[in-house]
């Protein structure tokens, strides 16, 4: 049977219509009348909608397959992936306290407080969370005199764990998703196998044979993406391996604390308790006041999806700052400049006029070597004309070297 569309007429509207008429005219030829409400016509409608639907997703995913056009974060984090971009998640604010013994009677064994690792604090100013990072599992301070004091670093979030199961297959993948509205720190974030911290790297490849090691991504649909290896690169946790994560989530740039209000002492308020050398627990604001000793800096939100599709061609899967696009790509994703711009050497202004100087000077000095040597072989090296190219070609060559 000819088919009885016309191939100039391929619009969805002019296929639907030539589909009615030539239905109506179908009807027509066996005496009844066709309309849409015929059960032709209703199957009609079915396979136009269809049709529409297929459409839809035919374009949508054609358009979320382009990092210039897809509007989802998701699919712009998985099309970004696929060139080595891994994208930044937000960052906490940083910085140093000053916890200072603020006189009080004090009523504990040895006058030493413990400060455990990880201890809370509360920002009344911000209204945020911050913990306390220390290199061991606490610090001490000894409540002698009135100058008692330490310093600790501190980072803005809150602490959290989750935990997975292994299965003792070959590349072994986990997704760990944050609270909703949160957002997981880029760089506070480690992996324990069987209570055993596992070391972090950036591919596949940077793992060792049966190595213990483990690739940590921003999720493409949220949260983290954690990576096991295979064996021949990185170890494969067993069957039944307590996989632990831990990470800070943050609130980004919120956390930042600059300026007149950072040392006020009433602004912060422990939230942990410490312990005394009896192991017993004390109140830490009842023997400490604290003090902001540098600014609480570098707390960034997570990379937003243009500066992603801005920065993402740049990426290069060396991981080396070996070219005028890597400098750029490292330094853009930092997220803290507002213009990044990397100029090789030898291309600023002030190179370009050496350069320049230099190329001028070398050509004049070519200019009068060859007109030395011309008068030292034709009317001899003696003669004036030569001593005085000489002293001209001494100038030059001054110029130069």
């Amino acid at each position: 049977m000819n088919s009885f569309f016309e191939t100039a007429k391929i619009r969805l509207s002019e296929l639907y219509q030539q589909s009615i008429d030539f239905i109506s005219a179908s009807y027509s030829d066996v005496g009844q009348y066709f309309s849409i409400a015929s059960p032709m016509g209703q199957l009609l409608q079915v396979v136009l909608n269809l049709g529409r639907t297929i459409l839809y997703y035919v374009e949508d995913s054609i358009t979320e397959l382009n990092i210039l056009t897809a509007s989802r974060d998701n699919s712009v984090k998985g099309i970004v992936t696929l060139t080595g971009h891994n994208p930044s998640r937000a960052t906490s604010a940083r910085g140093t306290l000053k916890l200072i013994y603020n006189g009080e009677k004090l009523d504990m064994y040895g006058n030493t407080l413990v400060i455990p690792n990880y201890t809370k604090l509360l920002n009344s100013k911000n209204n945020l969370n911050y913990v306390i990072t220390l290199p061991s599992e606490d610090a001490r301070i000894e409540l002698n005199s009135q100058t008692a004091s330490i310093d600790v670093n501190i980072v803005q979030g809150t602490i959290e764990y989750q935990q997975a199961t292994g299965n003792a297959e070959a590349l072994q993948s986990f997704n760990f998703q944050a609270k909703k509205g949160t957002s997981i720190d880029n760089y506070f974030i480690s992996i324990f196998v069987d209570g055993k911290k596992w070391k972090i790297v950036e591919s596949i490849l940077d793992m060792g044979l049966d190595e213990e090691s483990v690739i940590v991504k921003t999720g493409a649909i949220g949260g983290v993406d954690v990576f096991f290896g295979n064996g021949y690169n990185g170890k494969i946790p067993h069957l039944g391996a307590t996989i632990l994560i831990e990470y800070l989530l943050t609130d980004g740039e919120l956390g930042n604390i600059i300026g007149m209000d950072s040392d006020i002492f009433s602004n912060w308020k422990f939230k942990s308790t410490g312990y005394s050398l009896a192991s017993e627990e004390v109140d830490l604001n009842k023997y400490l006041k604290v003090s902001v000793k540098n600014d609480i800096i570098f707390g960034t939100y997570e990379e937003p999806l243009y500066l992603t599709r801005l920065i993402a061609p740049h990426m290069s899967r060396s991981f080396t700052l070996a070219n005028q696009n890597n400098y750029i790509y490292f330094l853009k994703k930092l997220n803290l400049f507002t213009i990044v711009d990397a100029i090789p050497g030898f291309a600023t202004f002030e190179d370009q006029y050496a350069i320049d100087k230099y190329n001028q000077s070398k050509t004049t000095y070519e200019n009068l070597n060859k007109e030395y040597r011309y008068y030292s072989s034709t009317i001899g090296v003696n003669s004036q004309k030569s001593i005085d190219k000489k002293v001209e070609l001494d100038r030059a060559q001054k110029l130069i070297f």
